[in-house]
This record gives structure tokens, sequence and C-alpha cells, in this order.
């Protein structure tokens, strides 16, 4: 979890590092919805990896008919694992 908060403290001051002069030798950064946009698709998979893996999750759902009888008591995620690179050829 510490690595969770790490990333989200950096990346909030990423997101308020704006500086309004523009003198010569500053730095300056802008964020757009295309900048927010690839932080956002970098921090979540991140955040999925660290938050879910290895971890069993508690449902208790029962639902009865007639026919049939559907108990689940939970889910265990064992490995969560990002997209796979596709390479046409």
């Amino acid at each position: 979890m510490k690595i969770i908060q790490t990333l989200t403290f950096a990346m909030i001051g990423l997101a308020s590092v704006v500086f309004a002069d523009a003198t010569p030798g500053s730095i300056g950064l802008v964020l757009n919805d295309t900048s927010v946009n690839h932080l956002i698709a970098t921090f979540i998979p991140i955040l999925a990896y660290y938050s879910l893996n290895n971890k069993t999750i508690d449902i208790n759902y029962e639902e009865k008919t007639y026919l049939y009888k559907f108990d689940l008591k939970s889910v265990h995620l064992i490995t969560v694992a990002g997209f796979t690179t596709k390479i046409f050829e």
C-alpha cells in the first residue's frame, strides 16, 4: 500500500506543478487531456496489480430457483496481469 500512496502523491504533485510566468530559464508544465489520459493509463494497471494480486474477495451471493441453486462464497485472484502486446507481422 505504501507504493500506491507514493504514486498517488506523485501524480497530484505532478498535476499541481504549473508555472504561470514564462521567464528565461524557468521550467513549465502543462497537463492537457491527453497527458492526463496517459497518466491514468499508466496509474490504473499499477494500482490494480498492487491492490488485487493474491487477494480473496468475499462475495457471499446465493440464488435459488426451482431448478438450481447457485452459491458463490468468494473469489480468489492469484495473479493480475496487464494486457498482452500484439505483434502484427
